[in-house]
């Protein structure tokens, strides 16, 4: 018995004089430090991709991916700095909490991962009107990232900043031991040689990591972590255009010239007589159940609802909103050209280097058109002046003067479009700004309108806020269609109001909403039962404009006319494909 009383207790002195040995306690204190750094890493994945994308469970990559991450940046700076400890412990955390603060705070406003094309997009944050929106990009739970960094600070104060090589195998172990821990757990479910063979056979990590990032970068980036998603991804999808292969050119040109028979000349009845002026209005973050709602009986949208009660316009609610990382710009995107905007870029940065078959273009050329886009910012803004010169728009009207920190409100947009002289017949596209979030404060505090509502009290305040701005932004597009009926222009105009894409995910603070957008084409004098009235995508506003002006182009887009029999909502792997290798293989397809 005494035994093993005395076993017990000498383990535990083996285990305490090891522990007290110096290296020991080096080498914990280091892995100690890893970890905080580790917990940085995870909390930037969870506030940007599980806490506003996906919560879907994702096995146990994304763990081994992180902290892969951690160890090799560590690796790096120790060989930088050739072994100095405690300078490498100090570069590998400021590093990784830039990559952390940075994409957090981005994700906040644009739900996605920062990437290069985001970086060329510096420019705009020239002037003041940025500072308006930092307090919306921290949040209290980042007081985690404090305590990290004050625990980070007094562990790195207490190591030894000697150079050993011992520290670079101790590193190596860290990224080793997970990969082989990770390989084990796969093992589990080899049965046969065969199984071991498909599995050294997948094994392609840059080829997979590219194709998940083209498809999906937000996953990519999760799931394979900093270096292998967000760096080497981000520099595949910076890469200049992609040499299609004779494969992929002869798909689109199939696709192109199926789409292109199919387009058989429709009757006069489904097409606008002469040229009537197009009035273009997309709508910042316009949701359907904006339109769709009433408080104590009152319309939030009264004059938008009014267009969709005329019999003789068209409208549709249920707008599947087509955008990738691009926001608003793949909007236009979508709507003047039908493309699928990329998912792992900025679509807008393919389009400027081309003149493309754009929708604008087409009612210059074809039409004799004078295009006109009306902004509430900069005309450099997100790259609109040269999207514009793509899109074939002649004239910018800008409104904005963002070196001020001044962007243009939708009251002052539509006032100042009533003294402006456009050139008929004209296309002007006007894009308003107001309904843009945060939806944390009470915009209409700031205006001369006041809210009508007597709000349940189960609705969010930011909820609230939002819909105080559609009532707002309504009431400008009602005062607008006051001045187009008084100067005579509205009968000789056809009108479209359309949204961008959905507010900002978990921005309106309820959970219990579509996030289908709206579509009202009125005043076509093509009977509104001849439209399409399911479910369709925004990419099929191209297709249909280019039905109702009867707009000749090979190019027809990824969508389905809404005046076309047979319509399919439905947008397949091969449509996507197609669209991707358009955009990425340098719109030659598209090209005017």
């Amino acid at each position: 018995m005494t035994l093993f009383k005395q076993q017990p207790n000498k383990i535990l002195k083996n285990i305490a004089e090891i522990l007290n040995r110096k290296g020991t306690r080096e080498h914990l204190l280091m892995f100690f430090l890893c970890l905080l750094m580790y917990i940085n890493v995870g909390y930037m994945h969870y506030e940007v991709y599980f806490s506003k994308i996906s919560s879907e469970w994702c096995g146990t990559r994304p763990f081994l991916s992180a902290w892969i991450d951690v160890a090799a940046t560590l690796l790096l700076f120790l060989l930088c700095t050739a072994g100095r400890r405690k300078s490498a412990f100090v570069l590998t955390y400021s590093t990784l909490m830039v990559f952390v603060v940075a994409n957090m705070v981005y994700s906040r406003f644009f739900n996605r991962y920062i990437t290069p094309d985001v970086l060329d997009e510096a420019a705009n944050f020239r002037g003041s009107w940025w500072m308006q929106y930092v307090p919306h990009a921290f949040c209290w739970t980042d007081l985690l990232l404090v305590v990290t960094t004050l625990l980070f600070g007094w562990g790195v104060r207490r190591i030894e900043p000697k150079r050993t090589h011992r520290d670079l195998l101790w590193v190596l172990t860290l990224i080793v031991l997970p990969c082989v821990l990770y390989t084990l757990k796969l093992a589990v479910h080899w049965r046969t040689a065969d199984d071991v063979k498909a599995w050294i056979d997948s094994i392609d990590f840059r080829e997979d990591t590219k194709l998940e990032f083209m498809f999906n970068q937000e996953y990519a980036i999760m799931r394979n972590g900093i270096l292998l998603g967000q760096v080497y991804g981000n520099i595949a999808s910076a890469s200049k255009n992609v040499e299609l292969s004779d494969a992929e050119v002869r798909e689109i040109g199939a696709f192109i010239k199926q789409k292109a028979a199919d387009a058989k000349p429709l009757p006069e009845s489904l097409r606008v007589k002469g040229k009537p002026n197009v009035v273009f209005i997309m709508v910042e973050s316009y949701l359907s159940v904006a339109s769709q709602m009433k408080i104590d009986g009152k319309e939030v949208t009264p004059c938008l609802n009014e267009l969709m009660r005329d019999p003789r316009n068209y409208h549709n609610l249920n707008v599947t909103s087509n955008r990738g990382g691009g926001e608003s710009s793949d909007a236009q995107i979508s709507y003047f050209t039908g493309l699928l905007p990329l998912q792992s870029e900025m679509s807008v940065q393919r389009i400027i280097k081309n003149r493309v078959a754009a929708l604008p273009r087409l009612l210059h050329e074809q039409k004799g058109y004078h295009t006109y886009i009306t902004i509430p910012t900069n005309r450099f803004f997100w790259h609109q002046n040269e999207a514009n010169l793509s899109y074939g728009i002649d004239h910018t009207i800008e409104l904005g003067n963002y070196e001020n920190g001044y962007w243009c409100q939708d009251e002052e947009i539509f006032n100042r479009l009533q003294n402006v002289k456009l050139q008929e017949p004209y296309m002007n596209i006007i894009l308003t700004l107001s309904m843009h979030g945060s939806y944390d404060t009470d915009f209409l505090a700031e205006t001369p309108v006041r809210s009508p509502f007597n709000y349940p009290s189960r609705f969010s305040a930011e909820f609230c806020h939002y819909l105080d701005k559609c009532f707002y932004t309504d009431l400008q597009i009602e005062r607008y269609i006051a001045y187009l009926k008084r100067s005579g222009q509205y009968d000789n105009t056809v009108l479209i109001v359309c949204s961008d894409h959905e507010p900002k995910e978990g921005s309106l603070s309820m959970d219990d909403w579509s996030m289908s957008l709206p579509l009202i084409i009125a005043n076509t004098h093509i009977a509104a039962e001849m439209f399409y009235v399911g479910s369709i995508n925004q990419i099929d506003l191209y297709p249909t404009m280019l039905d109702m002006f009867g707009l000749q182009s090979e190019w027809r887009g990824m969508g389905h006319s809404l005046l076309r029999k047979g319509y399919n909502n439905t947008i397949s792997d091969t449509q996507r494909r197609i669209s991707n290798n358009i955009l990425r293989g340098g719109l030659r397809f598209l090209q005017h």
